[in-house]
């Protein structure tokens, strides 16, 4: 089990007013290593904490492997890593190669690095300008993510979750994964495969996964892509078939929750998709993340019931995330909607310790 958590909000003020940084640090998160132990966890998913315009990490704004510094020191995160390591747990960085923050100067030191499109404009991330996107075809900025990626394994993580991994190309992915395996063979690379947004096909595999997305649906094809590319992905199909479920259903006091996940049905749909992926292709199973609807919101605000769709996906015997705050029971009161600006903002609160 994983335990996913982002660095500003795992310790943060809960008290603190609007959006931005609440107070997390590196050294709050190692406080609480006796707390994540407990559950039950065998290794922490760190979010993004290099510097950064925004508490989340994904604005990273420097040009090289500096630390955010509300965030702490590269000891402070040097430390962190040998606690985990010194409990037989494991450590996995959140890394991302996709874009940056407008603000760091590898924009301006380095333009041709960069997407641009017909006009010649910068792409941005989803659309926005303040995230350019970096054009990893380019061997120069191919050389410098490498290098990056490489420093996160020499400082000691155990494995790399490739934010928005249909961003980069396969050519620049494979690069990553065959540099990491040759310093660092222990080292994986799991992809966030997710959405439509900037997927990037093989021309010799265009035909294939038109057929497979006839076949399997559209997620369970994108992710099928990745086959041979990246060590393993994030399940969201997996995500995707138990929700579909879980909404179909209405589970009284009464009743008995185990029987609800007994259904043939939902297992014989499980199998079937595991059936598709080799044996050392890695799928990473979870209920919920930083970006999308709670698990209790999903299960009706029913605690047994999201204790049972927990256990239900633990017996099937993979890595499981756990993000942090769904033990106690924390929760968006409605949900998410794409169309308002920061609405994840309702699934990223602060723990109350």
């Amino acid at each position: 089990m994983i335990y996913h958590l982002l660095i500003d909000r795992f310790t943060g003020d809960p008290h603190a007013k609007g959006r931005g940084f609440k107070g997390g640090t590196l050294p709050g998160v190692t406080a609480h290593l006796d707390y994540i132990q407990k559950l039950g966890a065998d290794a922490i998913l760190l979010s993004p904490f290099l510097r950064t315009a925004a508490y989340h990490g994904y604005h990273w704004t420097t040009d090289g492997c500096e630390i955010e510094p509300r965030f702490g020191t590269e000891e402070n995160l040097l430390e962190l890593i040998a606690e985990v390591h010194s409990r037989g747990m494991k450590i996995i960085a959140d890394f991302v190669p996709n874009h940056c923050h407008l603000s760091n100067p590898l924009v301006k030191n380095h333009p041709s690095w960069f997407r641009h499109d017909a006009q010649g404009k910068p792409v941005g991330y989803f659309g926005y300008r303040e995230m350019p996107c970096f054009d990893l075809d380019v061997p120069e900025a191919s050389d410098f993510m490498i290098g990056m990626a490489l420093r996160f394994c020499e400082w000691g993580f155990d494995a790399l979750r490739i934010d928005h991994a249909t961003g980069p190309s396969y050519g620049f992915l494979l690069r990553l994964r065959s540099a990491l395996r040759e310093q660092y063979p222990s080292v994986r690379i799991i992809g966030e495969v997710v959405g439509a947004e900037d997927f990037v096909l093989r021309d010799t595999t265009l035909t294939l996964f038109r057929q497979r997305a006839k076949s399997y649906g559209l997620q369970e094809a994108r992710q099928m892509e990745y086959v041979g590319v990246l060590d393993g992905v994030l399940d969201y199909r997996y995500y995707g078939i138990l929700y579909d479920f879980i909404s179909r259903i209405r589970v009284r006091r009464d009743k008995d929750y185990d029987a609800v996940f007994r259904d043939e049905k939902l297992n014989r749909r499980l199998r079937r998709h595991f059936a598709n992926y080799p044996p050392d292709f890695h799928l990473w199973l979870f209920l919920d993340n930083h970006d999308v609807n709670r698990a209790l919101l999903l299960c009706h605000g029913d605690k047994v019931l999201l204790q049972r769709a927990m256990d239900f996906t633990k017996q099937w015997s993979r890595t499981f995330i756990m993000l942090y705050g769904t033990e106690c029971g924390l929760t968006n009161r409605r949900p998410l909607s794409a169309s308002v600006p920061y609405d994840d903002e309702h699934v990223r609160p602060c723990m109350t310790w």
